[in-house]
């Protein structure tokens, strides 16, 4: 598009301020009202539609009515041919706002770990909140909520950042956008898109819900939920993946604030929360902030809302001077405060995190979804000691349905409930080995903890996005001497020495604190794979160096995996070490059958599809198509026995329905001595057991295998009771599928399902017996580093 008039109608163009994809948005000048607006001229392409000059007049008509100090007004929307273009173009004329918009705000502030305060947290989503519940009043749903979507004016003062100011209400249904032309705009929106948008529906008011979750989640850890190297891989990640636990992301935040993203994250939109008043009420529930607390705030009434949804507050965990765990009681300010430049954490290129300056101008109403921000890895806030095990108390599970109703929503809430309860435990297992440290004297040496995570850009076809990040949390540091920085690494093996070393990061320390989140490389490399070990070195603060120094004398602080050979297996030799790259990062026996990764992911993904098809046969029984019931079993039957095994339960003939590469390896042992390939869980076992008899391995290690081992047992009851359900409706004559019997044995195999996945919350005692998701995340944290001043004799 090539528009470039003096005027547009009575309004002088003076300056343009952006062009994305739909449109463009100038700066003008009102003569007759003395005052500036913007205007956004629509696309030319849009005029093609023979449609779109009718539903451009309906459409404008509405959202000019919007009249919310927190939506941009409209004052006039015309369609005209300029005497100098032979071109019809469309324009709105709208509220100039002078200020940044969200967006510029979070790459200055949260995506390099200076993370908002509370109040400001709350004050921008309840002005927003309030924007959207009064639109979704009127009958009109926003569908493209984003951070460039949302205007802060510089000239309110009641906060730091400014008021927040919601643009381009309506303007997808305007432009007749579905999910799946939005999609083709720009990786702005499908970032933010809703699973039913980016299915190609056309969304409602849960959709904005969903999308101003993932604002949300951004503001509080300077990063989206889902990320990928193209559109449809984002998109996919929203309809399917479960979205990772944010304080996996951001240690500061809590129990309450995570379970509040997250149920505004749902999958299923009748799980989200119902309004932008209900996000808001929980929001400032989980902040543990009243009305009274916060008199700039909108003013919503908490007392009427449902609060069954959110986690209680854990005791506070001890935090930085001035700094606040998100999701605490305490009003504090969460900003991390930037170092020197010279002290600046550099990215795996040798690229400083720096904070994005002003933009140095007035922003403006954003003209479509084009802005995206690889952005450098993100440091994690500060913060001295990490928070001991939380035990939540969950939410009731909702009512149950109808046989007549679809049993998918509820088969999603009770998975998206018990996702709440395994946010409390993820977070107590990530920092479970720090607080059991604490307990023995040799922890008062110990320095912090440094692990591995996964960005969960998987393939079956290599183990990559598994274990291809790192999380560095570090205190009680010495302040390096003048003239002198630390620099962090991952380094291979004792035994090799020809590795190459993984350069991390040039370390901030703050306070004797540094913290860091590494996002690692462009191909998603299994860091534990190829390194095993991790390293401090002080060296020249104005080189950075290539390596690491030879000169032991410059090694600060040091970690390793164990790596001695048992001396109980006097067969393989295996150390910790090989157990836990067996788990992890590559398998020998699957690597023989063509499956590359570990045991531990193989696990997870198989137990999930079985879940995904016992929920699927549920469904088929509601819509009387038996041929889909039986096909699910039978594929959940190929997982559970393998190729070896399945013929025994399934009708004589019944071919393989799932990729007979997977179904090399069963999830269940039939044969302890003679299955070949063994199944996962046995496997899985196997490793966890020789863990434990290790003398090499750490306390740590020692109980959170034992851990594990339980908690596998507890799967295989599960997986075996679906086996059971799953040969009777495999065996049941056809015409029988459809019966209440068949129902009643669906729900029970549905149920197991959930459970080996998800695990069990026992109603006596509000704990949750683990399944493959916690399991998978124990497994990782097997792989922890308990970072030590380094010695001779380290």
């Amino acid at each position: 598009m090539n528009t470039n008039p003096q005027y547009m109608g009575k309004y002088e163009l003076q300056e343009l301020l952006g062009r994305g994809g739909m449109a463009e948005v100038w700066k003008a000048f009102d003569p007759q009202l003395r005052r500036h607006v913007a205007i956004k001229i629509l696309h030319p392409d849009f005029l093609n539609d023979a449609a779109f000059i009718s539903r451009f007049e309906r459409e404008a008509q509405v959202i000019a009515s919007l009249r919310h100090p927190n939506i941009v007004q409209i004052y006039d929307f015309q369609i005209s041919r300029p005497p100098e273009t032979s071109s019809t173009i469309a324009y709105m004329v709208m509220d100039y706002i002078e200020g940044p918009t969200l967006a510029n705000y979070i790459r200055k502030t949260s995506r390099i770990g200076k993370f908002p305060p509370e109040r400001d947290i709350y004050y921008l989503f309840a002005a927003i909140g309030r924007a959207i519940d009064y639109a979704h009043q009127k009958g009109m749903i926003h569908r493209d909520i984003k951070p460039g979507n949302i205007l802060l004016d510089k000239r309110d003062t009641n906060t730091t950042m400014g008021e927040p100011i919601l643009s381009d209400f309506g303007i997808a249904k305007l432009m007749g956008a579905t999910g799946a032309t939005l999609s083709s705009t720009g990786l702005g929106t499908p970032l933010y898109l809703s699973p039913e948008q980016a299915s190609g529906k056309i969304g409602n008011e849960r959709s904005d819900i969903y999308s101003l979750g993932v604002v949300l989640f951004e503001v509080c850890t300077g990063v989206p939920p889902f990320r990928g190297e193209s559109i449809t891989a984002i998109m996919m990640q929203h309809i399917t993946s479960p979205p990772p636990a944010p304080s996996l992301i951001n240690p500061d935040i809590l129990p309450p604030l995570s379970a509040v993203i997250i149920r505004c994250l749902a999958k299923d939109p009748t799980m989200r929360f119902s309004s932008a008043a209900a996000m808001v009420a929980a929001l400032a529930d989980a902040f543990d902030m009243s009305i009274a607390d916060n008199p700039v705030s909108p003013g919503y009434a908490i007392k009427d809302m449902s609060k069954q949804t959110f986690l209680p507050h854990s005791p506070n965990p001890p935090s930085s001077p001035g700094i606040a765990a998100i999701g605490s009681p305490s009003q504090h300010a969460l900003a991390l405060s930037t170092p020197p430049s010279a002290q600046l954490p550099t990215s795996d290129h040798g690229i400083p995190i720096d904070p994005v300056s002003d933009p140095g101008k007035t922003s403006f109403v954003n003209s479509g979804p084009f802005e995206v921000d690889a952005g450098p890895p993100t440091p994690v806030p500060s913060h001295p000691q990490l928070p001991g095990a939380v035990t939540p108390v969950p939410a009731p599970a909702p009512p149950r349905p109808t046989v007549k109703r679809s049993r998918r929503g509820l088969f999603i809430g009770l998975v998206s409930l018990l996702i709440l309860v395994l946010l409390g435990s993820i977070l107590g297992s990530v920092y479970w080995f720090t607080s059991g440290a604490r307990m023995t004297p040799a922890a008062a040496q110990v320095a912090g903890h440094v692990y591995f995570i996964s960005s969960g850009q998987i393939s079956e076809q290599s183990s990559q996005g598994i274990n291809d990040q790192l999380v560095i949390d570090l205190h009680n540091l010495s302040t390096p001497a003048a003239g002198k920085s630390y620099y962090a690494w991952l380094l291979s093996d004792s035994a090799q020495t020809e590795g190459t070393p993984i350069f991390i990061t040039k370390l901030a320390v703050v306070n004797g604190n540094a913290h860091f989140f590494y996002q690692g490389d462009q191909n998603y490399t299994n860091l534990l794979a190829v390194t095993s070990r991790f390293l401090v070195t002080e060296e020249d603060a104005n080189i950075a160096p290539g390596s690491p120094s030879l000169d032991q004398k410059a090694w600060r602080y040091y970690a390793a995996l164990p790596q001695k050979p048992d001396p109980l297996d006097t067969v393989d030799h295996n150390s910790v070490l090989n157990h836990l790259r067996h788990l992890l990062a590559e398998d020998l026996t699957l690597h023989k059958v063509g499956l590359p990764g570990g045991l531990d992911i193989w696990l997870f993904r198989n137990t999930e599809k079985v879940l995904e098809w016992a929920g699927s046969a549920r469904d088929s029984w509601e819509r009387n198509e038996t041929i889909s019931i039986h096909n699910q079993v039978v594929r959940i039957l190929d997982y559970l026995d393998g190729l070896a095994y399945v013929q025994q339960d399934v009708p004589a003939g019944t071919p393989i329905l799932v990729n007979p590469k997977i179904a090399l390896v069963a999830l269940l042992e039939f044969d302890a001595l003679n299955q070949n390939p063994p199944g996962y869980l046995f496997h899985v076992s196997k490793h966890l057991r020789a863990i434990t008899q290790s003398p090499d391995a750490t306390a740590h290690q020692h109980k959170l295998a034992e851990t594990i081992s339980n908690a596998l047992n507890e799967v295989k009851g599960w997986l075996d009771q679906v086996r059971l359900d799953a040969k009777k409706l495999v065996n049941m004559p056809v015409n029988q599928l459809t019966s209440p019997g068949a129902l009643s044995i669906l729900d029970e195999m549905e149920t197991q399902a959930r459970y080996a996945y998800i695990g069990q919350l026992d109603p006596t005692t509000n704990q949750l017996h683990d399944g493959v998701v916690q399991i998978h995340y124990n497994i990782q944290f097997l792989a922890a580093f308990d970072v030590a001043p380094f010695t001779a004799s380290s």
